[in-house]
């Protein structure tokens, strides 16, 4: 459990670096959430299940990347770490320091689709006539605020590969 919540926190703390970030991950979700909250929209029940299917996708894929990226430092490390080379040593560090964010955020991004797809469950087993408007509409507003959460950490995986795709392209 430990792991879990130190996954968390340096997810977080990689997403939320600087004050632009912390107001898109945290504010403007709540803030639309609130809106749709008091407009009394609901998500579609059948929209759910296509999103379970989607954000499992992704954390298949997001799996995979991680060992890509700890291979490929791995051998850039072992190819680099005797060359004296200012500029391969620098290379070496910035790569080090990308795939160690990349792994916070990959990791963060995994657990946080494993959050939606819970949550997505629970909407579904809510989904009847019996349950109270509230019930749903605060289940609804949790998994809007994770969707857009989600799509925000995955834009700032994409950013990450672009910065150092575009650097190995360079070197």
């Amino acid at each position: 459990m430990s792991s879990l919540i130190e996954i968390i926190k340096d997810g977080i703390r990689s997403i939320c670096n600087k004050t632009s970030a912390k107001f898109a991950y945290w504010v403007v979700p709540a803030i639309i959430a609130m809106i749709l909250w008091y407009l009394n929209w609901i998500i579609p029940a059948s929209t759910s299940s296509d999103v379970i299917s989607g954000i499992g996708l992704f954390a298949g894929l997001m799996f995979t990347l991680l060992f890509v990226i700890t291979g490929n430092y791995k051998a850039r490390k072992s190819k680099l770490n005797n060359s004296k080379n200012e500029e391969d040593v620098k290379y070496l560090q910035r790569y080090f320091a990308f795939a160690e964010q990349s792994i916070s955020l990959i990791s963060y991004s995994i657990v946080k689709a494993g959050a939606i797809i819970i949550i997505s469950i629970i909407y579904r087993l809510f989904d009847s006539e019996t349950t109270s408007n509230i019930a749903k509409i605060i289940l609804s507003s949790l998994l809007f605020i994770n969707w857009w959460q989600f799509v925000i950490i995955l834009i700032k995986i994409l950013s990450e590969m672009y910065a150092m795709l575009y650097d190995d392209i360079n070197k």
